[in-house]
């Protein structure tokens, strides 16, 4: 990658800081920053430079998720800086596989925080004098980001319930093979 070409101008402990804070930013916290690193990479190719660096260390440890061979070093990191890639990413890889594993399977901001539901029948209604349909109601507590709760209430008559149903076990059958 042409933005990681300035990676041979780094001492060794610009590298570590440089690894670590990548680290960081993978994690959730602060990332690297300009004011460590100004005087190696120009403002103006800072951002490409970083997130290409960021990128390049999450590619390193998530290639290993088995955890049973060593990292692969890739080639775009210099010879004298190799075993200080290595030794930071073995020591903070369950921390990156937590997070990377953490933001992968946030498909969204809103978590399911409860749930009612109720069985209700129609016998009739004001077109048709007898109806005789089950139907269900659900109510869904979700907690979006923030904290905030939102209230969310679906009405479904038995088809639809088997769909939902049936979507919510291959969801479910998905996330236990995901899980082994």
């Amino acid at each position: 990658m042409e933005q990681l070409e300035r990676l041979s101008k780094f001492s060794t402990e610009q590298f570590q800081r440089l690894t670590h804070a990548a680290c960081d930013s993978i994690c959730g916290r602060q990332g690297p920053r300009y004011e460590h690193h100004g005087k190696l990479v120009k403002i103006d190719k800072w951002q490409a430079f970083e997130n290409a660096f960021v990128s390049l260390v999450k590619d390193s440890v998530t290639r290993d998720l088995d955890g049973k061979t060593n990292c692969k070093i890739p080639d775009n990191i210099p010879k004298e800086h190799q075993a200080t890639f290595a030794d930071c990413l073995a020591a903070r890889r369950d921390e990156i596989i937590d997070a990377v594993t953490s933001a992968a399977t946030a498909v969204g901001h809103a978590q399911l925080k409860d749930f009612d539901w109720n069985l209700r029948l129609i016998l009739s209604s004001d077109k048709i004098a007898v109806v005789s349909e089950p139907v269900v109601a659900v109510d869904f507590e979700v907690e979006t980001c923030g904290d905030e709760s939102k209230h969310v209430s679906l009405e479904m008559n038995r088809d639809e319930l088997k769909k939902m149903v049936s979507s919510l076990e291959a969801a479910n059958k998905v996330v236990q093979q995901l899980k082994t």
